[in-house]
């Protein structure tokens, strides 16, 4: 071959890689909205034969698959598990963030409390129940194995940048100096690489949930040079936040990519549960449910899950709740069953439809004590949203929050928006999904470029089970 010929094959090649990723990650973008080869080639501004011959060449190697056309078993996925106060569920996660064998074991009240081997057993259980049902799953599978990214953790505390615990809601047995980081003491008891074991906050999970669901559902729209702050409130048994600084909107490169989590100067941004709250609040909601009769007060003594009273968090979640009701002479036993397995219990209660005024006030009081509390950090960021995640993102909890909101109004007018994330079964799975998505982020998302300059991208990438 002459000298021409090869700078020509060069260039050739290099035309062809530039190509290649611009697809996958146009791909990645569109989703299952608009992921025909027309759409495809428009935001990209190739042709569509040339999309067409892209995509042939990805799909022999399974990083493509159709029905519809998304990222395929190749690229592998991420088994992940979700601790909260009782619940402990997990999937298993593809590279396009869609959940597969999600699997829930029975609440266990007041597991945050058992001591470390205790909860180990009780993700190792649960983590190979998810794995051998993915295994036997022929979607997930490539050359006949299952290929394994990592093992992805959400804990219901604090997670420090060095990846030990914070904080008082876990067993004191977290803290001690010789306990292991949480993903090794996690891969020491499920049996997994160490290197492939990832941990994080709850609230931050949900956080990476949200907005690459966000970034997923506006495919179509024009790009947007203009970055979106997305406030995120998990509420359930206990309160968490996070903050995610959304990315400008390209219909050729999924944001969520490039968003970034606000997580401080030692990884604790959001915990806005040990935030004190003024007794002269407290006093003005009490006037105010006072109207309904029968309802216990809002008690400064209520502890938080740190142990001091007079915390958001001792007044303003599921715990709180419960215990007003439980002070007001309210049976909630069969209400409280229907809210840990997020589904209609016995009777058919659940928090949505709730109709006894004392119930409906107590919970429009959590929003309106977060309303209040995040009146600071809303004039500071200028949040696009603030979305409520968890057991207790319920319409009453939202309507309590923006009335608070209201009193911002003359400054945003109606910029801020107040969401609640829909309560159906995949979402009950945000933290499952979002834990997962961190990883996925870190190790496909932004390596696209890396794994698709060579032919065999993902050796190091994946391992087989």
């Amino acid at each position: 071959m002459q000298a021409g010929s090869i700078v020509f094959a060069v260039a050739h090649n290099s035309r062809r890689t530039d190509s290649t990723i611009a697809v996958v990650h146009a791909l990645l973008a569109q989703g299952a909205i608009g992921s025909k080869y027309e759409n495809i080639a428009q935001v990209t501004r190739l042709s569509r034969r040339t999309v067409a011959t892209v995509m042939g060449d990805l799909r022999k190697r399974a990083l493509v698959a159709n029905g519809p056309k998304r990222l395929g078993p190749a690229w592998g996925g991420v088994v992940s598990v979700a601790l909260g106060t009782e619940s402990c569920r997990a999937g298993w996660i593809d590279a396009n963030g869609q959940l597969f064998e999600e699997t829930e074991h029975e609440p266990l009240p007041e597991q945050t409390k058992q001591p470390p081997s205790m909860l180990l057993q009780r993700i190792s259980h649960i983590t190979w129940d998810v794995l051998n049902r993915a295994k036997r799953n022929p979607k997930l599978l490539h050359d006949g194995h299952l290929p394994v990214i990592g093992l992805a953790t959400a804990w219901p505390s604090p997670v420090r940048g060095s990846m030990r615990t914070a904080g008082t809601i876990l067993h004191p047995d977290w803290a001690k100096h010789d306990q292991p980081t949480l993903p090794a003491a996690v891969a020491q008891a499920v049996n997994f690489p160490p290197e492939r074991t990832h941990a994080l906050n709850d609230a931050n999970a949900h956080a990476m949930a949200v907005v690459f669901d966000r970034a997923r559902e506006r495919a179509l729209d024009r790009d947007d040079n203009a970055g979106r702050i997305e406030l995120i409130i998990r509420l359930g048994g206990k309160l968490g936040a996070a903050t995610m600084i959304g990315a400008e909107h390209r219909r050729a490169r999924l944001s969520f990519i490039d968003s970034s989590l606000l997580g401080g100067a030692r990884n604790l941004a959001g915990e806005l549960a040990h935030l004190p709250v003024d007794q002269a609040v407290v006093e003005e909601l009490n006037d105010r449910s006072s109207w309904s009769d029968g309802l216990a007060p809002l008690s400064m003594s209520w502890t938080c899950s740190c142990g001091q009273t007079g915390h958001l968090g001792a007044l303003a979640t599921g715990t709180a709740w419960f215990r007003r009701m439980a002070a007001s002479g309210i049976p909630v036993e069969p209400l409280h069953e229907g809210v840990l397995r997020g589904a209609v219990s016995e009777t058919g209660a659940t928090l949505d439809r709730v109709k006894d005024p004392r119930m409906v006030y107590a919970l429009e009081d959590i929003g309106r004590l977060i309303g209040r509390a995040l009146t600071a950090p809303t004039l500071l960021l200028d949040p696009h949203s603030i979305t409520l995640t968890g057991s207790f993102a319920v319409e009453q909890v939202r309507k309590g929050l923006e009335t608070e909101q209201e009193m911002l109004r003359h400054v945003f007018g109606d910029a801020v928006s107040v969401q609640t994330a829909a309560r159906d079964q995949p979402h009950r799975y945000l933290g499952v999904r979002g834990a997962a998505l961190a990883v996925i982020r870190r190790h496909i998302y932004r390596r696209l470029d890396e794994h698709l300059t060579t032919d065999r991208p993902l050796d190091q990438l994946t391992f087989s089970m």
